[in-house]
Parts: C-alpha cells; sequence; structure tokens
C-alpha cells in the first residue's frame, strides 16, 4: 500500500514518524499503529542530530537537509527512501532547522540557523537535482514550522507574532495578522479543509480559507523550538519535541503527549 498519494497537494501521509539519533548516522523510527521505535543506521558519512530538517516526499521518502557537524552548520542534504536507501543530492546552504515542506515536485526550505536566524529559503527540484533561491522571509525566525493549506504555504515560528502566508507561484508573502505569542515556539498544521496554528492556545481556519482564524481552545505546554518536520496517521497528526512524540487529535482539537523515548536521549 502506498501511503502517499502523488496526486494530493498535502503529502504528509504516513504510518511512520522518524527522528535522527542525535550526533550519530542512525534514525529511530517510530510506529504510529503501535507507537514503538527501533534504531536503523544509514549509509551517511557525517552524523546528523535532531535539528536537521525532514519533511515527506512522493514515494513514501524523506528529504533531509541542515545539518550541525564538528562545530559548524553544513548543507548536507539527501533522500531515504521507502526501503531506507540512501540518495545524495547537492548541499544546500550550510544552516541547521530550517522548515522544510514538499510542494508539487520541490522541497521549499524556509530560514535556518547559521551563528543566528536567516531569512534565506531555497528551493529544490527533484526533477531538475539542483537548488535555486527565493524571496527572503519577512523576519528571520529562531525555529520555523510550515504546512501547505490549499496552494499555500502558511509559515510561522519563534519570534513571529503572526502567521505569513508564503504564495508560491508568485513568490510572495502575506501577513495574515494574527496576533501570536512571539515568545513562544508555533506548531503550524494542515489536515483537509482547515489548517491550525499552535502557540499556547488552538487557532483553526475556516474551511478552505487561509485569511479568517479563531481561537478555539488553550494548551498547557512548555517547549522550546520546534522543527516543522510531521506526519498525519488516521485522525491525528504526529511531530517531535525533541525526545518527545505528540499527537493533535483532529476531532477533538487536543494536543497531548503519546512518548518520551528515553532510551534515545541525547547524552550529556
Amino acid at each position: 500500500m502506498n501511503y502517499l498519494d502523488e496526486n494530493l497537494e498535502n503529502l504528509d501521509t504516513c504510518p511512520v514518524i522518524l527522528r535522527f539519533q542525535e550526533r550519530t548516522t542512525k534514525i529511530i523510527i517510530t510506529n504510529l499503529q503501535t507507537f514503538s521505535s527501533k534504531e536503523h543506521k544509514l549509509e551517511i558519512p557525517e552524523a546528523m542530530g535532531i535539528w536537521s530538517a525532514m519533511c515527506l516526499i512522493p514515494g513514501n521518502s524523506h528529504f533531509c537537509y541542515g545539518n550541525y557537524y564538528n562545530k559548524a552548520c553544513t548543507g548536507t542534504a539527501f533522500i531515504i527512501s521507502e526501503n531506507k536507501k540512501i540518495r545524495r543530492i547537492p548541499s544546500g546552504f550550510p544552516c541547521n532547522g530550517a522548515g522544510t515542506i514538499y510542494f508539487q515536485g520541490s522541497v521549499y526550505s524556509f530560514g535556518g540557523y547559521n551563528m543566528m536566524p536567516l531569512r534565506i529559503v531555497q528551493i529544490f527540484s527533484l526533477a531538475e537535482n539542483r537548488w535555486r533561491l527565493a524571496a527572503p522571509l519577512p523576519s528571520p525566525p529562531e525555529s520555523l514550522a510550515c504546512a501547505v493549506f490549499r496552494y499555500v504555504i502558511l509559515l510561522s515560528g519563534d519570534n513571529f507574532s503572526t502567521v505569513y502566508l508564503y504564495d508560491p507561484f508568485i513568490d510572495c508573502y502575506s501577513d495574515l495578522q494574527l496576533s501570536l505569542n512571539s515568545f513562544v515556539p508555533k506548531m503550524v498544521i494542515a489536515a483537509g479543509e482547515r489548517a491550525y496554528v499552535i502557540d499556547g492556545k488552538i487557532y483553526e481556519s475556516e474551511i478552505n480559507n487561509p485569511y479568517k482564524w479563531e481561537e478555539i481552545g488553550d494548551i498547557m505546554l512548555s517547549w522550546n523550538s520546534l522543527l516543522s518536520y510531521k506526519v498525519r496517521w488516521k485522525n491525528a497528526v504526529y511531530f517531535h519535541h525533541r525526545y518527545q512524540l505528540y499527537e493533535f487529535d483532529l476531532t477533538q482539537k487536543t494536543l497531548k503527549r503519546i512518548k518520551h523515548d528515553v532510551r534515545f536521549r541525547e547524552e550529556v
């Protein structure tokens, strides 16, 4: 069964979620049906980390980009296939923690961190196997979450007090004028006809409308920087915050911690 339908605009449905084992060449694979985890060693030349960017692409594959290795950021990029084979691709701008998302044949990489937050936006064409630059972010986030909603990309993150809409067809941004807490990270989720932004509160979009939002709840949760990588399985969206796995229930509109994977905690 192929869990990624290449005809969908938002390719985020998958029965597993991945996470890099900090400072190793291993990934942790968590089965979202059983919540059991296992390690797998990748054939890659350098250790990766929990702030390396990742997103799903067609073919049940994962696009991986950016790293902090030997006290410096790198632009290392590769694709992990469904059978865990590695395909190296050209390196991007050296950074860590970029927000990445797949949209219509390309991977969009927003921001990242290299000594300081970055406004850089890069687009990697899977067909042409090359990077190109896009319009820079309106402001540099510490970390950035993004999601494809209809035919646009929603963006928010640390230091942002709003959500930006990026139109990939005309390469420009719009401020959606949400009053968010700029001191906390954000998670942006798109699922079917609605999108959600979490910043300590939960905001829900109107059906198929990224311009109108309503506050629908509070979440008592303390976290630091988040990455944008997440997967949808059945009626929930899952994402990691460092070594913990969270579930956002799309029916109940609630967020809860599912698992704390203490076996793979970072060595201090």
